[in-house]
């Protein structure tokens, strides 16, 4: 099982409304682009910058719902 989240564009009908990068043991979400505001920051994971299943179940959800929370505010 791939435990890596490299990086990911987040897409809600045709329109890019976040970006996902975990590096390092370094996990954000930046809305609505890779230059963007972050809206979700966290440190999960060891030292080699990979999500325990564990982790990914509780943190990919949580940035999603951040994401989307900031994209229906901006609306």
């Amino acid at each position: 099982m791939d435990f890596f989240v490299r990086q990911i564009h987040i897409v809600s009908p045709g329109k890019q409304i976040g970006y996902l990068k975990l590096r390092h043991g370094h996990f954000t979400a930046k809305y609505p682009d890779v230059s963007g505001q972050v809206v979700y920051d966290v440190h999960p994971g060891d030292s080699y910058g990979m999500f325990t299943p564990e982790e990914r179940v509780e943190h990919l959800p949580r940035a999603v719902a951040a994401l989307l929370a900031k994209h229906k505010e901006q609306a």
